[in-house]
């Protein structure tokens, strides 16, 4: 979808709504209200209201929002020209609050001096955190200054950099199902363990009482030094035995 910038219609709206939704890096969702909403119509028909979380800028949002519509083919430019009406339009304001600047610090969304310095970051975050590095892909080809060449090779590595994100994702949701069918073999071979063990306890138990039924029996016969035979087991009752005697050595 290229839209330009005339065609995209702007409305702020500083409410949470609990319906965007943050992927992490593990494939899980996370569920958060935005730090505000704007609200995009891109024509008569098509309209998105953008969440931008806490530790966001318009930048970090908009990649977020293109990879959630195309994940495998990425629109990086477009994401920038969705970044350039956020911010155009009050969401970088926004960012004034110190609670906002420590979360945006955290997640590597804060806007550095050089794009130099934003590709330096991107390459030490690419490996686990390929969103993050598109970020910072796309907020150097955003510098002033640029030639178009410099701007082209950031762009295509930030959507490189999103083509991995998904690459990562599937690949940890493949693990994640491979862990559960891990975990769901070693529960079932775990409880088939117990109830033989509890299955032999139970049968132990039996022969015991029936050693100590005999030893008892032959011991009231006075038939000590005799040999007795239990379930298999041969047993001699020796003077003095009592059953528990004769069934420990049994």
């Amino acid at each position: 979808m290229r839209a330009t910038r005339a065609a995209l219609l702007i409305g702020i709206a500083a409410r949470c709504r609990a319906d965007v939704v943050e992927i992490g890096a593990d494939g899980s969702a996370r569920a958060e209200p935005p730090f505000i909403s704007v609200g995009v119509k891109f024509d008569a028909t098509t309209s998105a209201s953008i969440g931008i979380l806490r530790e966001e800028d318009s930048v970090a949002a908009a990649l977020r929002y293109v990879y959630d519509m195309r994940k495998i083919n990425p629109d990086v430019d477009f994401a920038g020209r969705i970044a350039d009406i956020l911010e155009a339009n009050g969401a970088a304001e926004a960012s004034a609050d110190d609670g906002r600047k420590a979360a945006l610090a955290s997640h590597n969304n804060t806007l550095l001096k050089t794009a130099g310095k934003h590709v330096r970051r991107a390459e030490a975050n690419r490996e686990e955190a390929p969103m993050s590095a598109a970020a910072d892909y796309l907020r150097a080809s955003r510098r002033t200054g640029l030639e178009k060449p410099i701007i082209e090779k950031y762009r295509a590595a930030a959507t490189a950099c999103m083509v991995e994100e998904f690459q990562l994702r599937e690949q940890l949701a493949k693990e994640a199902a491979e862990r559960e069918a891990y975990d769901a073999r070693q529960a079932r071979e775990t409880a088939a363990r117990e109830a033989a063990a509890a299955r032999r306890a139970d049968a132990e138990a039996g022969l015991r009482k029936l050693l100590d039924a005999e030893a008892a029996r032959l011991a009231l016969d006075g038939l000590e030094g005799k040999e007795g035979n239990v379930g298999g087991r041969r047993f001699v009752l020796l003077q003095g035995d009592d059953a528990a005697a004769v069934a420990a050595r049994a």
